[in-house]
């Protein structure tokens, strides 16, 4: 999880992580934070 926080802080502006309910601890603990509102999906040009 270490790395992939650096391989995203690097070259990405955002990363986005699913993670189940049994995983929120570990997310929270190396800086993850829930999202809260909706979320959209961008496809052929067309938010969904």
């Amino acid at each position: 999880m270490t790395q992939a926080n650096g391989i995203i802080k690097s070259c990405y502006q955002l990363g986005l992580l699913s993670v189940s309910e049994k995983g929120v601890p570990l997310s929270s603990l190396l800086g993850w934070r829930k999202r809260e509102g909706k979320l959209f999906e961008l496809n052929h040009g067309v938010y969904k």
